[in-house]
């Protein structure tokens, strides 16, 4: 088959143009002030100035490999571009790329189509909520399944459609999470296109092969059996809010984040609930007419053979609905868009009640299924599939009343195109004043470099006993501790996560802390037992530093304590205490 090239100045070239021009100015409104010098430190999302190859980056520190090879990867890449810029890069690409991929998918339905559908996909309280969580590497392998979508449906040989999954796949790959939803995303839409004369029976093997090597980095970590099993609390701690019908309804139209600190409080007025049903009742009434037209096109007889090459030509839609992708859409693709509208918020709210997590809490303990405890983050695929339809129903309704009155048609499409992008923005109307408070680049302190440099390779434990840390100088926003991305060496610290449900407080996690307690109590034999040669408390942070008979350094308060043997206090003047195990045999 031919190659149909798509040259620069061709109307599919100027859609796809406009349409990732809408997405990247969405982004930008809504991430401008985290654009500039030093770090961001948000939550979930932490960065440190000289990021290092230690244990923690490279998933070895016998903790859920969540940011690998993320981590590894910034720290490699910092020797070129500052981690903070690195982090800059991911937090605006990691929404802004989800509404280009959805313009190159839709680009030969017009501009009509692509911005609208854009503005729609990122835009959304899907991604608003996941950024106000601190988790854009998630949001980056959700802003990927368009470009894996539209890899598979390259024309030419198989080598190119590999090569294409493969380069849309890498940065979502980024994370466990991002690796696991680009094979699934590759491999059902190849299986999707099988019946193209043009696709050998082998690539889905090929795919599931490539899918499998670009999660290595983090499979090689849990074969190597450096992680617990999931969390039982997990699944009703990371369960999607249902707070009554509207609740539910947030759910179902890409909302309900299970952390009370990332929701919109726009999200509970009826406006932006509002608006999210009517594109989604859109979108549905789109996935009816295109089920309707095939079942209609399939009655109608056999579809003619092709001039060339003896297969089976696809069936042109009638009407309105003709042309509606490059290629047509086939049953399969109509059935897996209809179900990614669907599926995912249903699957979510069932098991998020109490017969699901009966279930779904158990289930936790098996391998791997820990990645799917938080059931919000599958919401995305809803998110974009609602994109997708509402952008071929823009594009429908142009032909539809083009065929009466060219101009009519034309002011129709733009007509329509202008509402869907009001409702999307009516949506989450705060999405943007949140994320300038939450998302500001800070610098680290200038005792910062010398705490750490002091400290070394040497196997550490970190205080207070907590996952997250909050400073005066980083801003009100708590944040997970960065210490370990600092370090060369093994780093003990707090994992348990802490997560208030229904007014309880469920623990995620089983922490053992008894080196902290044997901090607490002086024993530092027990704690060179276990090899912890430096101890480090932040200042100023919430968590009660634990009292212990160590002598605390200058820059420290209260008043340093007396001398314990072989214990040599550093002082700094940054937000880090930090204190050295030396042999006693080798004091004075």
């Amino acid at each position: 088959m031919r190659r149909r090239w798509v040259w620069p100045g061709s109307p599919g070239c100027v859609a796809a143009v406009t349409g990732s021009l809408a997405a990247i100015a969405v982004a930008l409104l809504w991430l401008w002030p985290a654009l500039g010098r030093g770090q961001l430190l948000y939550r979930d999302f932490v960065q440190v100035p000289d990021p290092v190859l230690g244990p923690a980056a490279l998933g070895v520190d016998g903790q859920p490999p969540r940011a690998v090879p993320l981590d590894a990867v910034t720290a490699v890449l910092a020797h070129v571009v500052p981690s903070g810029a690195q982090q800059q890069l991911l937090l605006v690409t990691s929404v802004a790329l989800a509404g280009c991929g959805i313009a190159v998918l839709l680009r030969r339905h017009g501009v009509a189509a692509t911005a609208p559908a854009a503005v729609v996909a990122v835009w959304s309280p899907y991604a608003a909520e996941r950024l106000l969580l601190g988790q854009p590497p998630t949001l980056l392998a959700w802003a990927m399944v368009p470009w894996l979508v539209a890899a598979t449906r390259l024309d030419g040989p198989w080598w190119r459609r590999l090569a294409a999954v493969l380069a849309a796949a890498l940065p979502a790959a980024l994370t466990p999470f991002g690796g696991v939803l680009a094979l699934a995303t590759a491999l059902v839409a190849t299986l999707a296109t099988r019946g193209r004369t043009d696709r050998a029976r082998w690539e889905p093997l090929a795919v599931l092969g490539l899918g499998l090597l670009w999660c290595l980095p983090w499979l090689v970590v849990a074969v190597r059996g450096t992680t617990g099993a999931g969390e039982v609390a997990g699944a009703e701690a990371f369960a999607v809010r249902t707070d009554g019908p509207g609740g539910v309804l947030d759910v179902l139209t890409g909302g309900g984040i299970w952390a009370p600190a990332a929701t919109l409080a726009s999200r509970q007025a009826p406006g932006a609930l509002t608006a999210s049903l009517i594109l989604l009742a859109l979108a549905l009434a789109v996935a009816l007419a295109l089920a309707v037209t095939l079942a209609w096109a399939g009655r109608a007889g056999p579809a003619p053979t092709a001039l060339r090459g003896g297969g089976p030509r696809p069936r042109r839609m009638p009407g309105a609905w003709r042309g509606l992708s490059p290629q047509g859409l086939s049953r399969p693709e109509v059935v897996l868009l209809g179900l990614a509208l669907i599926l995912p918020p249903v699957v979510a709210l069932a098991l998020a009640t109490p017969a699901g997590l009966v279930v779904w809490g158990p289930a936790q303990r098996l391998p791997g299924l820990g990645l799917a405890r938080d059931t919000h983050r599958l919401q995305g695929l809803s998110v974009l599939a609602t994109a997708v339809l509402v952008g071929l129903g823009v594009a429908a309704l142009g032909r539809l009343v083009r065929r009466r009155d060219q101009r009519l048609g034309h002011v129709a499409a733009g007509a329509a195109a202008v509402t869907v992008a009001a409702l999307a923005l009516l949506t989450a109307p705060d999405a943007p004043a949140r994320l300038h408070q939450a998302y500001r680049p800070v610098t680290f302190p200038a005792g910062w470099a010398p705490a750490v440099a002091a400290v070394g390779d040497r196997t550490t434990l970190v205080l207070p006993w907590q996952a997250f840390r909050q400073q005066a100088w980083a801003g009100p926003q708590p944040f997970l501790d960065p210490v370990p991305l600092a370090l060369p060496g093994r780093v003990v610290a707090a994992r348990d996560l802490h997560v208030r449900r229904d007014g309880r407080e469920l623990v995620v996690g089983s922490d053992d802390i008894t080196l902290a307690r044997a901090w607490a109590g002086g024993d530092l034999d027990a704690l060179r037992a276990a090899g912890i040669r430096a101890v480090v408390a932040w200042q100023g942070t919430p968590g009660a530093a634990p009292a212990t008979a160590a002598p605390a350094p200058a820059n420290a308060t209260p008043a340093p304590a007396p001398a314990a043997s072989g214990l040599r206090p550093i002082v700094t003047s940054g937000p880090l205490l930090v204190w050295l195990l030396d042999d006693p045999a080798a004091s004075p």
